[in-house]
């Protein structure tokens, strides 16, 4: 079957399994009563198609409507060993697909939209022979706005908005915000010890917040955001806290992947929330941090299933990997 998704469903006629079957219409649905489909000579051998009728007519195509189907009636099919190549051949395809082709709507191809000094803005819309128009004070575009023909340059938090025009056809409107950001403060610590401390905590926990104010069932230090020392497989949490020490200044992207929920705070605020209950999810953002020590705090819990907690940055001169453990202090 198509899926019922056109404006007019159809199913396609493949090699039947019973000799014989009846499907009962819902007459609060449909006119019809039932819908009988009956393959001859079928088995095992016989399961190429010879011949076909639908309601007494012969059928030399190798789908049908889906308003024949609920109308009512009979589909019959004569089977035989070897295929009949001249059966099904009439009819075409079910659907035409001459529909005029849309104009996508353009986006926006600059990687990253948090910037600290200034950032250059690419564009790019899929259909190809488009002209695209955009704004960067929070008005509409239209063919009147400025033309997109080359990267340009802002250096404030700016929404560009964009349309795509292609002769007399115009794309749904699109639009990407771009924000500048302050360097963070770090703050001003003595000797640091390695590694993080951690609470475990025993329960079935929905949210991270469970366990707040609940006596660990033990405490220690980890050497970062691990689980090991976890007792069983479902129904615990973590509760972290320590510093990290950022190494450069710069922008620094926080990628938080937990089953089931976890979050992590930076200088006692929010960072990434990937709470709940949930399969594996990775959730990331992107500060401004200025070189040295921050208080870094993580909560994690898992009720059933498979556990997961990866804690990993991407920062200048840093690629993608786990926070290691030389840069968390408590």
């Amino acid at each position: 079957m198509d899926g019922g998704a056109s404006t007019e469903p159809v199913y396609e006629i493949g090699s039947p399994v019973f000799p014989k079957i009846t499907i009962q219409l819902d007459n609060n649905y449909y006119k019809g009563k039932q819908f009988v489909i009956e393959a001859k000579n079928t088995s095992s051998k016989n399961r190429y198609i010879q011949s076909a009728t639908l309601n007494g007519q012969p059928l030399n195509r190798f789908w049908f409507y889906h308003s024949e189907l609920v109308k009512g009636g009979e589909l019959v099919l004569v089977m035989g060993p070897e295929p009949n190549m001249q059966w099904g051949i009439e009819g075409g395809l079910p659907h035409k697909y001459d529909m005029e082709p849309i104009v996508t709507s353009p986006y926006v191809t600059t990687p990253e939209k948090i910037f600290l000094n200034e950032a250059i803005v690419s564009m790019t819309c899929d259909t190809q022979g488009t002209e695209i128009y955009y704004t960067l004070d929070g008005s509409e575009p239209d063919k009147n706005s400025k033309q997109y023909k080359a990267p340009f340059t802002i250096n404030s938090t700016t929404s560009v908005k964009m349309l795509a025009y292609k002769g007399a056809k115009v794309s749904l409107p699109a639009t990407a915000i771009f924000k500048k950001t302050r360097l963070g403060q770090p703050i001003n610590l003595g000797k640091l010890d390695p590694g993080l401390q951690y609470d475990y905590y025993a329960g079935t926990f929905r949210s991270v917040l469970d366990f707040e104010g609940m006596e660990p069932e033990k405490s220690g230090i980890s050497d970062n955001f691990t689980i090991d020392p976890k007792e069983k497989e479902v129904f615990f949490g973590f509760k972290y806290k320590g510093y990290i020490k950022i190494p450069k200044d710069g922008l620094y992207t926080f990628y938080l992947a937990s089953n089931d929920g976890s979050k992590i705070y930076l200088a006692d605020q929010i960072l990434i929330d990937n709470d709940g209950l949930h399969p594996a999810v990775e959730r990331s953002k992107t500060i401004g941090l200025k070189a040295g020590i921050y208080p870094i705090v993580g909560k994690y819990f898992q009720e059933g299933g498979s556990n997961l907690l990866k804690v990993k940055w991407k920062g200048p001169g840093i690629v993608k990997e786990e926070i290691p453990a030389s840069v968390l202090f408590h």
